[in-house]
């Protein structure tokens, strides 16, 4: 999901606004200055400046704790905070038009199974309470495949990595080629190899997409969960996929997802 220009926009006047003494200098000098004041931003959200860069350009999901950081670090009055977190909103709102009511209504009739719907870019459209509960990767607006990769929080509770990433790199691999001219892909690719060697090394191998498989968790809140997914195609929407991720019936496992329930955001 692109948050575009008016997000960016945003961040990136009220982070300027932090430094008027920049305004006036040479450019050879405000341009070294904006990169330092760049990187003491990043740090003080807690972000790298990779990722702040790609908030600055409208190409990066900020988490709440992120929205919250900048807020503090912007030093953003009460009605600033407020435009900023309704331009999030916005952006949010028109990415859920783009999923079909009953499939929206689908996911909000399973309190137990973590389900949510994304898009060929792995950007998640839609999702329900347990499934935002589980992990924010699965939160309306993250894009799955850098959340999973990149924020080590969610790739560390991973058990069974090795099949994990067979599995997602191979569908990956498949989105890819069938969007190659799809520079998303080049970037995404790059970024996510450099910082995760496995992720290269499963993108060289040749595998089929597979639609079902296991998610072997150790949850901060509820422990160890052994969850199945599955993924399917919802009829008319070419571009969209539904994933669910369900316990056996009766197991420690059920248990702790009723658990998580008391953690998942209201509907």
């Amino acid at each position: 999901m692109q948050f575009g220009p008016d997000l960016a926009g945003f961040i990136r006047l009220k982070r300027q606004l932090l430094r008027p003494e920049m305004i006036g200098l040479p450019d050879q000098q405000r341009m070294a200055a904006d990169v330092s004041h760049r990187s003491d931003v990043a740090t003080a959200v807690g972000v790298s400046l990779a990722y702040y860069n790609r908030l600055e350009r409208g190409r990066a999901h900020p988490s709440k704790r992120v929205l919250h950081a900048l807020v503090d670090v912007l030093q953003l009055t009460d009605d600033e905070a407020a435009e900023l977190m309704a331009i999030v909103d916005a952006t949010l709102r028109n990415a859920r038009l783009g999923v079909h009511p009953s499939l929206r209504t689908l996911l909000g009739s399973w309190p137990t199974t973590a389900s949510f719907i994304c898009n060929t870019r792995f950007n998640v459209l839609a999702s329900n309470p347990i499934a935002q509960a589980l992990s924010p990767m699965f939160d309306v607006g993250a894009n799955v495949l850098r959340e999973m990769y990149l924020e080590p929080d969610a790739y560390d509770m991973i058990r069974n990595t090795e099949e994990v990433d067979d599995v997602t790199v191979a569908w990956a691999k498949h989105q890819a080629g069938a969007n190659c001219s799809d520079m998303f892909w080049v970037r995404m690719v790059m970024e996510i190899s450099l910082r995760r060697p496995q992720f290269e090394a499963a993108w060289e191998h040749t595998a089929t997409p597979s639609g079902v498989g296991d998610l072997l968790l150790d949850h901060p809140a509820v422990g160890q969960l052994d969850l199945h997914f599955h993924r399917f195609q919802p009829e008319g929407c070419p571009d969209q996929f539904l994933i669910t991720l369900h316990a056996d019936p009766e197991s420690p496992t059920e248990d702790g997802l009723r658990l998580l329930k008391d953690f998942a955001p209201p509907q």
